[in-house]
């Protein structure tokens, strides 16, 4: 195969457009990355990839995005104690750093509950793609754990498509709806869609009791509109609009610690238009001109209040938060790739992003006393923060065929990060002196893939990420949640270097995908105690992080269309926290997690027939952290679940599709955040059409 093809699409997917794996096929034999118009194999990807497709996405129907990635070996989700807020975890790195782009453009947010949320309107996705490790010479900063890359749809096979779906989820006892409309036509390339969704009270385990109704609703928009100037010329525009409703209460089986306790997010907004320009060909070594500018915007009213259980205490206390945020986010990147001679094809990719945090906090602080003739002290204190963090990069990427069947991918990066603080007023507390700071970054990566069996692809990548300590962490005070977190604007940035090992094999009947990784990280920022009585921490650079670990897919393809399949994770994760804590393996995550089923299908004429049956579960999470001079350690059993699916796809071109499941049969009680529970018995019902 010549490298012209090859390699544009190895490169590709280090820009973000790779495919592999379907979460829950494991590995489907003959898989090709399709990346501007270049396609390749899973088994020329040098690293560690997974991708959940878009027959799988229909077959969820969830309005819960991250749901659709959540069984890719290495990532774990977690909804912080907000049911319907999605984050990922990568190899067990905390989610700020995990990058989450939209067709390569990333999410962003300077003050967030933690990290960045999935908030993206689920009916515009053609498939979500996950790197793994770090990948911080292609995607920047924060990119430590890896990277979330949701792929949209840009056009059709005919001049007028579309979908519809219905899907109801008993989680929550929510419905979602979603539709699109989609097509070519001469030279013309579009897609509007749009999804609602209005789930009501969290459907907890048998024996947990919510104070309280928790619920969520979604809305979203989006639209793409391409033109085709000639064969290698195109130019389009994108955008998209999502706003949610949250309201979360505390269960009431914590009442021992809170008499109430919730959290409520109403709305968190996102908007945003984008600009591209995408020229191939340009002459026999230039391949390719791509230009991109996009401008976002992303606002969140936020409440918090907290009455903890003070027993027989004479006082009480209650907080009560308000938080009023917005995020405006600009980017503009262009990117050129070149063919040089027949063993070589270069990409060299320069960008500037503009970050922009507009915040205000309300704390209200009401001490009731139970003493005759005292009157209750009501204490506020106002902050107004203005933020800014600019990035310039430049990077190169370069793919050498190799003597003895190698293929060798290597790179570097350069970003330079200005963090300012414009304004920071204080109205009843301390206020913080304004100023700046840069931070810059050099990254590189390696990688080899071996190719000199049929069917067998082993690969080694070596790769560094990094991530800058935002404007929250330099110099935003957070009183969320009951505490105050300091900022610190000497924080230094975290580095990392991960190690892997991989090999990928698709036979006639086998198909197996193994990986060994090893990732060390320095300089990690984490709150650090500075009162144990008032409950103030101060963001520090505090420690080192070990991860190693192996992740396992596989599937063996029986007589009569059975399908026996795993895919698992083996992790172990040691942190320095430094202090009296010093190095720990309890650090929240599982050493092990897995899903391990059984899949059927079955055609009857213009029927074919589905079924999967399958447990999930991990094993214990133990964590250790420092609390008032001494060590708290928190424990949460492991578990496991039974589910089940059926499903059935009919039409003459199986365009029609209903699938039914329940899910945790025997309504487990398990905690994968350490706040809420995750879903008793439920079913999750979706019907989708294709037109």
């Amino acid at each position: 195969m010549k490298l012209t093809k090859i390699s544009a699409a190895v490169l590709t997917v280090c820009l973000g457009s790779t495919a592999a794996m379907a979460a829950q096929d494991v590995y489907t034999k003959g898989v090709e990355v399709t990346a501007t118009r270049v396609t390749r194999d899973l088994m020329d990807v040098p690293m560690s990839v997974g991708v959940v497709g878009e027959k799988e996405i229909a077959k969820k129907g969830t309005a819960l995005v991250g749901r659709l990635v959540e069984d890719v070996p290495g990532v774990q989700l977690t909804t912080n104690g907000m049911p319907g807020q999605q984050y990922v975890k990568i190899r067990g790195e905390d989610v700020d750093r995990t990058v989450i782009l939209i067709d390569g453009q990333r999410l962003f947010e300077q003050k967030s509950m933690i990290g960045t949320p999935i908030l993206v309107d689920p009916s515009s996705i053609e498939r979500i793609e996950v790197i793994k490790g770090p990948a911080s010479v292609l995607y920047g900063s924060d990119a430590i754990g890896g990277v979330i890359n949701i792929i949209t749809k840009k056009g059709g096979d005919k001049p007028l498509q579309g979908s519809i779906g219905l899907s109801y989820d008993g989680s929550a006892d929510g419905f979602s709806q979603n539709a699109s409309v989609y097509g070519s036509y001469n030279g013309w390339n579009y897609r509007l869609s749009g999804s609602n969704s209005d789930y009501k009270n969290f459907n907890a385990p048998d024996g947990v009791t919510m104070r309280g109704d928790s619920d969520f609703d979604t809305h979203s928009l989006s639209g793409f509109l391409s033109y085709d100037f000639t064969e290698d010329l195109t130019m389009g525009v994108t955008a998209d609009w999502y706003k949610g409703n949250y309201n979360t209460p505390f269960p009431v089986g914590d009442e021992g610690t809170y008499n109430d306790f919730f959290v409520k997010i109403k709305p968190w907004e996102r908007k945003k238009l984008g600009f591209f320009a995408d020229a191939k060909n340009l002459n026999d070594y230039w391949a390719r001109l791509r230009f991109d500018v996009y401008v976002q915007d992303t606002s969140k009213k936020m409440q918090n209040y907290i009455y903890p259980n003070m027993g027989n205490a004479p006082l009480s206390v209650q907080v009560n938060n308000f938080t009023d945020n917005t995020n405006k986010n600009a980017g503009i990147s262009l990117q050129t790739e070149w063919q040089l001679g027949e063993n070589n094809y270069l990409i060299v990719g320069t960008g500037f992003q503009s970050d922009e945090l507009d915040g205000s906090t309300d704390t209200f602080t009401t001490q009731t006393f139970y003493i005759p003739g005292r009157q209750p002290i009501i204490n506020s204190t106002y902050t107004d923060i203005e933020a800014s963090q600019n990035t310039f990069y430049a990077f190169l990427s370069n793919e050498t065929i190799l003597p003895a069947d190698l293929t060798a991918t290597y790179g570097v990066r350069f970003t330079s990060v200005k963090t300012s603080l414009d304004k920071y007023n204080v109205i009843g507390g301390d206020a913080y002196d304004t100023g700046s700071d840069t931070s810059s970054n050099t990254s590189f990566n390696f990688g080899l893939v071996w190719r000199g069996i049929e069917d067998l692809a082993v690969r080694a990548n070596w790769g560094q990420g990094f991530r800058v300590a935002n404007a929250e962490d330099k110099y935003y005070l957070t009183s969320m949640g009951g505490g105050t977190i300091l900022p610190n604007p000497d924080l230094d940035p975290e580095t990392s270097n991960n190690f892997e090992l991989g090999a990928r094999y698709t036979g006639d009947k086998l198909d197996l995908d193994v990986a060994a990784f090893l990732s060390l990280a320095d300089d990690y920022i984490n709150t650090k105690t500075i009162n144990d009585t008032d409950m103030i921490y101060q963001y520090e650079n505090v420690g080192k992080a070990t991860t190693y670990g192996v992740e396992l897919t596989a599937s063996y393809e029986l007589p009569y269309n059975i399908t026996p399949y795993a895919s698992m994770t083996w992790m172990r994760r040691q942190f320095d926290y430094g202090g009296i804590l010093g190095k720990t393996y309890d650090t929240g995550t599982p050493d092990f997690t897995y899903r391990a089923g059984v899949r059927y299908e079955h055609d009857f004429g213009l029927w074919t027939f589905t079924a999967d049956t399958y447990a999930r579960g991990a094993t214990d999470r133990n964590e250790e952290s420092e609390s008032q001079g001494e060590i708290t350690k928190t424990h949460h059993a492991g578990y496991t679940t039974a589910n089940i699916e059926l499903g059935a796809l009919f039409g003459d071109e199986r365009q029609y599709s209903v699938t039914a499941a329940v899910l945790n049969i025997f309504d487990k009680e398990y905690y994968v955040n350490d706040s809420l529970p995750e879903a008793g018995v439920h079913a999750v019902v979706t019907a989708n059409a294709r037109f």
